[in-house]
Parts: structure tokens; sequence; C-alpha cells
């Protein structure tokens, strides 16, 4: 009777999660929303999904491709009409894994004469949305058998609720539903599930198992390849275990194999980029790398309002608190996960844009939730051990909480974060917008440090000197207009503002005028209500430093809450310039 009424729980449980998931899905990505940012297949999703389309409707000709598809679908790849060759820097993973949906599709399209548009209709784009709720039930379902060796029905079933509905899995299932995430999340699930079965069973089905999906997580992401080191530490109680281990793959029939299967998965990519350069070895994000190695942006992965760990996905304090516990309780993996949980983190702070563009939290993180689901698991088995109910409830409202906050959040989000940094107020604004806070939002302050390639893109920057962080503003002679700023009145609250208090930092390499201005507007729709200029170049008094500059200025009043304030620095000279940390307080 019990077994009977777990299986019906079970039942319940996935299909209300397909269910809602579908409908998330769906509700978010609205029909006339195809082909447009807020569309399943644009900019970097469009980077992964042009491998089928390429392969199975244009065989690689840049002419079968529908006209004006890169810009219909956000410049995630590029058609190289010269040499007739399709570009993306992005690896095949997520196509391979979307093929037999994909084909089906094509099929479906085929014999009911439905429009293809090269592979990008409405068909193919729903397809997107319901093969990645596919995928993430796969990996919950996965998930649920890992979590079952180590803890009861109950803890199991909480665990999964909170991973999907308290992290930005979430995000990147119903939302950005062809980023790579919950496809990775769905191989590190086969992956952890086919490693325990194997060291149980033996059985080399599982192995075969192991060997591909870890093969086709490191291509979908190659800094992945750190959980290989699961097959050695996983569970593992003591040195005689250890070499056992090592041992056991060091075995002809399971090494020859896996680096078969390895180089089998890996071989598509690398014909990919012989047809694309004439080289089997490329490395296709160009000047994008690891450029922070020895200052990695910690900090600011963890917990910067643009994008970081703890402040968009909470329940990580969670895990990495259970982490610590399940190392200081000396659990079999409390180690291996901290030093997993480290260096992932290390992996992306070190990243050049470690904020990994526009993102809703850490998004590097998401698949890892399947190995950090254990401490979460520890923690909730913990808990449910306390004697104090008032210790449970409170606990348990803790967590819900931060289901509610992750909800709220993803249902709001705009695809990116358009601030600073350490743009606090910026941050504040989404918590506001998604109902988190009481009361009405006011905006009082405005900053550009220019480390946040997304906000305000036509920005020149320069890596060459700064202020803080890795990047300053600078100008062009094609553009001699930095530091760009804009709000509305409306933003403001409801009185109108009379100053504007701005600091900045400046940097002039040489003793020479840079005629540069500081340009203040008032513009409503197309009117300009006001505007003032004020020259910098007398206020930065060091040479080869940076030096702070700070000025005030007055506005007039405004009825029209719909103008904007909108801020730039004009360099009419072209001499070098570089401004960086501009902060803008509204006063009233």
């Amino acid at each position: 009777m019990v077994n009977k009424s777990n299986k019906t729980f079970s039942w319940v449980f996935f299909l209300g999660i397909f269910i809602l998931s579908l409908w998330l899905t769906f509700f978010l990505h609205k029909p006339e929303h195809n082909l447009s940012w807020k569309g399943a297949i644009w900019a970097d999703k469009a980077g992964y999904y042009i491998y089928l389309p390429a392969t199975f409707l244009y065989q690689f000709d840049v002419n079968k491709a529908p006209p004006g598809i890169v810009d219909k679908t956000g410049g995630g790849f590029l058609l190289d009409e010269n040499r007739n060759k399709i570009y993306t820097k992005y690896t095949y993973g997520v196509a391979l894994l979307l093929s037999p949906f994909f084909l089906l599709t094509h099929g479906i399209a085929l014999l009911f004469n439905i429009p293809e548009l090269g592979g990008f209709s409405l068909l193919y784009q729903n397809m997107v949305n319901l093969v990645a709720v596919i995928y993430l039930l796969l990996g919950l379902l996965l998930l649920k058998i890992v979590l079952s060796r180590y803890f009861n029905s109950r803890v199991q079933y909480f665990v999964l609720f909170l991973v999907y509905f308290g992290t930005n899995l979430l995000y990147y299932t119903v939302d950005e539903t062809l980023m790579s995430h919950v496809y990775s999340f769905f191989l590190f699930s086969l992956y952890l599930f086919a490693l325990i079965r194997f060291l149980e069973t033996k059985k080399y089905i599982y192995f075969l198992l192991i060997a591909f999906s870890v093969a086709l997580v490191v291509v979908i992401r190659p800094i992945n390849v750190i959980i290989l080191s699961l097959l050695i530490f996983w569970d593992v109680t003591g040195w005689k275990q250890f070499l056992k281990r090592v041992l056991l793959w060091l075995q002809p029939r399971h090494l020859i194999p896996f680096i078969l299967i390895f180089i089998l998965c890996i071989l598509p990519q690398v014909f990919y980029w012989h047809y694309l350069t004439d080289n089997y070895i490329y490395y296709s994000y160009g000047a994008e790398g690891f450029s922070h190695w020895l200052n990695p942006r910690v900090a600011e992965v963890w917990f910067s309002p643009l994008n970081g760990l703890f402040l968009y996905t909470p329940l990580t304090i969670v895990m990495a608190a259970g982490m610590v516990f399940m190392m200081i309780k000396k659990n079999n993996n409390g180690v291996l996960l901290v030093i997993i949980f480290i260096t992932v983190t290390y992996l992306c702070a070190s990243w050049q844009t470690w904020y990994f563009g526009c993102s809703f939290g850490q998004r590097a993180f998401v698949e890892y939730f399947v190995l950090f689901s254990i401490p979460i698991g520890f923690v909730i088995q913990k808990g449910m051990q306390q004697r104090f109910l008032g210790l449970k409830i409170i606990g348990l409202l803790l967590l819900l909480s931060m289901v509610y906050f992750n909800i709220r959040m993803t249902l709001i989000y705009e695809k990116c974060f358009f601030g600073a940094s350490w743009d606090w107020d910026r941050y504040k604004k989404q918590i506001f917008q998604a109902g988190l806070l009481p009361g009405t939002y006011v905006r009082t302050l405005l900053i550009q440090d220019f480390e946040n390639q997304d906000f305000i893109p036509d920005d020149p920057r320069s890596s060459e000197f700064f202020h803080s962080g890795s990047f300053s503003g600078t100008f062009l002679p094609s553009n001699p207009i930095s530091g760009q700023l804009e709000i509305y009145l409306y933003d403001i609250g409801a009185t109108t503002p009379d100053t504007l208090r701005i600091s900045f930092w400046a940097y002039k390499p040489l003793l020479l005028s840079t005629q540069t201005d500081l340009e203040c507007f008032l513009i409503h729709e197309k009117d300009t209500l006001f505007q003032k200029r004020i020259p910098i170049d007398v206020q930065i008094r060091g040479l080869d430093e940076w030096c702070k500059v700070q000025s005030l200025i007055a506005l007039p009043e405004l009825d029209q809450w719909d103008a904007r304030i909108f801020i730039q620095f004009r360099n009419k000279s072209g001499k070098p310039l570089f401004l960086d940390d501009i902060y803008v307080e509204i006063m009233k």
C-alpha cells in the first residue's frame, strides 16, 4: 500500500512539474515573440541551434539560408557569403541533443505543409521550448534515483522541488530554453546516475553511459572537464578505495573505450572547425578568455548585483553551508564538493566576462546543482532530525522564501542586468518589480563602471587603463561619445529632482587639452527642454594618474513625467582620455 502511494505521488509530482513548466514556457514565449529578443532562438541560443538547419536543411550552403536570418535571430551566428561558410563560436553538443526532435519537427512541417522559414518558424521555436522541459524532466528523474541512494523519500522530493523552483535552473528551463544549461543539467544527472550504478553493479551499459555523458558535457562546455574527478573520488572513503578506483579506470577494457568514445564525441566539432578554418583545433572565442587568473573576481561572482550567485540564487547559500557541514562531519563527498564549488567559482571569476553577459545569476553553476543537491539533502535531513518544532518551521519558511524569491525574479527578469558591477540601486529596482519589497521604488543613483558590456554597448571601452575593475571608458575617432547614462523622470519618484551631483574618475596620459565636455540634457520625446555643458579638462589636475572630478548641475522644474535625463561625455579633440566609475546622484 505504501509502495503504491509512493508511485502515485511520484507520478503526480513529475507530471505536475512537466505541465507547469510547459505552461510557463509558452506563457513566456508567445507567438508574437518569434524572431525577437524574447523568442526561443535568439543571439547565443541561435548560435547553439544553427548546426541543425545548417546540417539538415542547408547542407552548410549559405545560399539556402533564409534572407536576413542572422539579423532576425540576434546575430548569434554569421553567414560568410564570400567563403560560403556558416560560422558559430558555440559547440555542437546542444544541437546533438536536439537533433531527434528537430528531425521529427521537420517531418511534421513537411507532412502538414507548415512554413519552415529555414528551421526558424514558430513550429521550431515551440519544439525548442518543449524539448527543454523534456530534458529537465529526464534530469530530475535521474537525480531522484541518485538521491534515493542517500536520503529517504520525503527528502528526495523536497530536494528536487528546491533545486528546480529555488534556483536559476527554472529560468534556464522555461525562459532561456536554448541555452546549454538545462541540457548540461540532464547530462550531469545521467553521468552521476550511471557512475553510481556502474560502481554498484559493474554493468557495462552504465560504463558506456558514463563515457557518453561526460564526453558530451565537455563538448558543450569544456571547463566542465572538472567533473572527471568524480570518476576517482565520488563516494571514496580512504586510500585503499582510492587506489582501487584508479586501477578500475586504468583497466584497458575501460580506459581504451572511454578514450574512443570521447574522441568520437569530439570529432564532429573538430570537423566543423576544419570546415571553418582549415585547422582541426580552433579557439572560437577570439579575444575572450581567462584574463583574470591572477586577480579573479570572486567577490563579484558571489555578491555582485551584476549576476552574483548568492544574490540571484540565495539557495546556493544553503548548498555551500551544506558542503561545509558535510566536510566537518567527514561525509564521503564533503571535501570533494567544496573543492568543486571553489574550482567553478575560480574559473568563473577568472573569465574575462565573469558575469557571463546577459544572464540570470551565475548561469555557469546551473548544471552543478546536480552535485550540490546532495548537501541540500544533507541539511534537510539534519533539519528533520531536530527536536524543536520551532526551528523546523523557521528552516522550512526560510527555504520556501528562497523559492518564492526565485520564482518572482524569474517571471520579471528582462534577460540582462542593465547596470554596473556594484549597482545596488538597479538591483533594488528588480526587487521592487518582482513585488518582493513593499512601497514604491525610487531611483537615486546611476552608475557606469564600464565592466558590463551589455549596459550601453555603444560606449567604447579600454582595458589599457582603468580605475577599478578591468575596463574604462574611452573615445574613438569614429565615436567621440562615452559615459552615456539616462533615466526617465517617472523612475525617480513623486517629486522632480532639482540637482544632479556627478562624480567620476578621469585619466589623461598626455599633457594636451582634450576639449572634453560633460553634457546633460532633459529630453521630452524629440524635443530638448534643457541642456548644460561643462568643460572637464580644467578639473583634471593630475597628469598620468587618475583624478576625481565632481560637478553639480541644477535642473529646471518639469511637468513632463515621460521626459528623460540624458548624460554623456564628448571628446572634441580626439586626444586620449579615459573615464571610469561615473556616479550620478539624483537630489531633490
